[in-house]
């Protein structure tokens, strides 16, 4: 089992260094639903078309544990009237279906127990960054 709740901006960071297409863009359309009554996105790509980048990207803009402001610099969501008021404000849990079912798989568990040990990780996780949740 992964960190799942405030995984940092690391994994972005990793990518932005790299010839990265900018897609922040999508930041600010997410940043302007938030508190109305259009907040459920869906982001779907195909397979091997940048899902795991999109979802670092949301992590590391979103996460309250870290400070992204330098990451995104020169990115358009810069440019984007929401950037200030979003930019790490937010607890963030990151779930890779994929992973959780490879390793599953792979340490030749029933993938029907993975909700309830992620929910087992996630409690663990809260408690440790909330202690009055215990």
């Amino acid at each position: 089992m992964g960190i799942y709740l405030n995984p940092g901006n690391e994994g972005f960071g990793r990518i932005a260094k790299k010839d990265y297409v900018d897609k922040t863009g999508l930041l600010g359309v997410i940043n302007r639903s938030i508190d109305t009554s259009k907040n459920l996105i869906c982001i779907s790509r195909p397979r091997r078309f940048g899902k795991s980048y999109a979802a670092s990207m949301l992590c590391a803009y979103y996460d309250c544990s870290c400070d992204s402001g330098d990451l995104f610099s020169g990115f358009s969501i810069e440019e984007d009237e929401t950037f200030r008021s979003n930019l790490n404000s937010y607890n963030v849990i990151l779930l890779d279906i994929a992973g959780l079912i490879s390793e599953a798989v792979r340490d030749k568990r029933d993938i029907s127990d993975i909700p309830r040990r992620v929910s087992e990780a996630i409690r663990r996780e809260l408690v440790e960054y909330i202690p009055e949740l215990e």
